[in-house]
């Protein structure tokens, strides 16, 4: 109504979007995302097309105008045909302001109402179709370009903008680069990007103009060394930088880089919240979005007043994050959630924007005037490969079902293995056997799966979700016994060989007991590492990275293996002994340890670049990896 009220006070005249700024919001830092945004709800108050307007026009690089015309009656009666357009009488542009001002209201009632039901989006249109993997799509902030990165060959991806008006697409960078995410400044005269390389994230500048047509050098900003950004730059209007980093240690922490002094200043880190995984900016630069991990499963989204350097929960949301971006009004987020598009407000409701899809969504923003939302969707296909430890390079295909089969577990005597498939849509558990796949464990209400592990004769598998832990019959696929978790979630490790317990990580990840017939749970070390795992005499082995601890079934700790120079990736308990995962100067290998160490250390080389280890049999020959053998990323818009 303000907007309105301004440009009518200013008939015919084409008014700055900084000069209306200024006079509807006389205590903001300027943003033309507001501005847009409030010229689009008056156009479609008025039901006007916005690409052929005939009230409120528009005047690229000047402002706007409300084009008021009418005939005059003079003394002698009507006026001419021949009599020029003259501009209203204040009393009557008055009124005019009064009838559309109450049209305006009438307007912004049913559409506080429609706000209050589901809103349903439809239209999903591919923004340009290659064929090639494309992400991190971002509207420019006059909302008439794209940029996107697009991939070429082997990490080669080029950045490109798309003409919205005309459909025009253009090569903005000049030369392949592993370009991870990209961002427009806040005044659109340049996109900054983070490049990924093996010794440093570089952030760099694409200087840009709405009329080019070749492809100009990259500015480099700074490099960070030994440390990796995280989520998207984010630009502030004096031309900052805010960006959320990760260090070797695997600290996050997100930084200001001062582009005038070059300085990199700290602004939140472990201290004040633990984990962060994504941040945003809003619109008028007062307040950043966080998210950070919680609680297993739980990833709870904060508000920082850049301020007075306070913190505020706003909610908490259930599955992984993979974009965090605010509305333009900034009264609330636009959240990535997997398969979901999640609105949060400002006192923290959570609602959903509901449209057809099936794939996981990454990186959903808003166009300028809120209308439409771009974002990535994803399409993984992971396989179940099975090898032996003696030949890795000759891999047999077992499992393949075009979508995600992942965490395979052998039974104790290897005849069999269990695996998690989302072929339907939900985290089910199969067995395989004898080159058969058979349903065993259906999740009808689709919770979150956190591990599972195999009774020590075979029969039995202990599935846990988030909040319940099953004993499912393995012949008959029957549910013998179900526990509800009440104070934590758990993550299933392993079954113990001579108690009726399980090997479980508390959050934390901490090692811990849980007893089946008491159900209590016992801490069982100091020690903070998800990765443990127990021999057939229940001694516990604890990956600490740099050496193996050994916790014996008495309770006594004593170092079992010390690396000197490899790290500890991953580790494995055979009948013999460990399998561990290794990395020397990015050289990756599978190691050998009897438990009595009378033999010597045998090394294997392995390709961890292509799949992943998930276990290993019980007599050390043969290994179950999952590997990536479709990916596919496409931009989308939504509206």
């Amino acid at each position: 109504m303000d907007t309105l009220s301004y440009l009518a006070k200013h008939p015919n005249e084409v008014v700055s979007g900084e000069t209306l700024f200024s006079a509807v919001w006389p205590d903001a830092i300027y943003n033309p995302s507001s501005i847009q945004r409030s010229i689009a709800v008056i156009r479609k108050a008025f039901g006007e097309d916005a690409k052929n307007p005939k009230i409120i026009i528009t005047h690229p690089k000047r402002g706007y105008s409300l084009e008021v015309q009418v005939e005059t009656i003079s003394n002698g009666g009507l006026a001419s045909q021949t009599e020029r357009v003259i501009k209203l009488q204040p009393a009557a542009l008055l009124s005019l302001v009064i009838i559309i001002g109450v049209l305006l209201i009438a307007y912004l009632l049913m559409e506080i109402t429609s706000d209050s039901k589901e809103i349903q989006y439809s239209k999903l249109t591919p923004v340009v179709s290659s064929g090639k993997v494309e992400l991190n799509s971002r509207f420019s902030p006059d909302g008439q370009f794209l940029a996107y990165i697009a991939h070429e060959k082997d990490d080669d991806y080029y950045i490109w903008v798309k003409n919205l008006k005309n459909s025009k697409i253009t090569r903005l960078s000049n030369s392949p680069a592993n370009f991870i995410s990209i961002n427009w400044t806040y005044d659109q005269q340049a996109i900054g990007f983070v490049e990924r390389r093996d010794d440093a994230d570089q952030v760099g500048l694409l200087p840009f103009n709405r009329l080019q047509s070749e492809p100009n050098p990259a500015q480099i900003l700074f490099s960070l060394e030994n440390a990796h950004i995280l989520s998207q730059l984010q630009w502030e209007k004096s031309g900052d930088v805010i960006y959320l980093s990760r260090d070797k240690d695997r600290r996050a922490n997100v930084m200001r880089y001062r582009l005038e002094s070059k300085l990199h200043t700290f602004l939140l880190g472990p201290q004040q919240l633990d984990d962060i995984s994504e941040v945003a900016l809003s619109n008028d630069g007062k307040i950043l979005a966080i998210v950070n991990d919680g609680k297993p499963n739980e990833y709870p989204v904060s508000l920082y007043d850049l301020q007075n350097k306070s913190i505020k929960q706003l909610a908490v949301l259930n599955g992984n994050i993979h974009g965090l971006n605010w509305h333009p009004d900034d009264r609330r987020l636009l959240v990535s959630n997997r398969k979901n598009l999640r609105l949060v407000d400002l006192s923290g409701e959570i609602k959903n924007l509901n449209f057809t899809n099936y794939l996981n969504i990454t990186n959903a923003s808003y166009s300028p005037d809120g209308l439409k939302i771009t974002l990535t969707l994803v399409g993984i296909d992971f396989d179940i490969l099975s090898s032996n430890i003696d030949n890795m390079n000759t891999n047999n295909r077992v499992v393949n079902s075009k979508s995600i089969d992942m965490q395979p577990l052998f039974s104790p005597d290897s005849n069999q293995f269990a695996f998690v498939s989302l072929r339907s849509g939900n985290q089910q558990v199969f067995i395989y056997e004898n080159g058969i796949e058979r349903l065993l464990f259906e999740n009808s209400d689709n919770e979150e799966f956190f591990g599972m592990a195999w009774s020590p004769d075979g029969n039995n598998l202990a599935i846990a979700l988030e909040k319940t832990l099953y004993i499912v019959g393995v012949n008959e696929g029957n549910i013998l016994r179900s526990v509800k978790l009440e104070e934590s979630t758990i993550y299933l490790r392993g079954w113990y060989n001579n108690e009726n317990a399980l090997l479980v990580n508390l959050p934390g990840p901490i090692p811990a007991k849980f007893d089946l017939d008491s159900l209590a749970i016992t801490q069982l070390s100091e020690e903070v590492t998800s990765c443990i795992a127990l021999d057939r005499e229940d001694n516990l082995y604890l990956n600490l990275k740099s050496r193996i601890l050994k916790r014996s079934n008495k309770g006594k700790e004593s170092i079992f293996w010390q690396a000197q120079d490899e790290t500890i990736d991953h580790l494995h308990v055979s009948e013999h002994g460990l399998i561990l995962e290794v990395e020397n100067q990015k050289l990756k290998q599978l190691l050998k340890i009897d438990f009595d160490k009378q033999n010597p250390l045998e090394y294997y080389p392995y390709d961890s670049d292509e799949k992943w280890l998930s276990d290993v049999s019980s007599d050390g020959q043969r290994l179950l990896s999952m590997k990536r053998s479709n990916f596919a990323k496409t931009v989308f818009t939504l509206e």
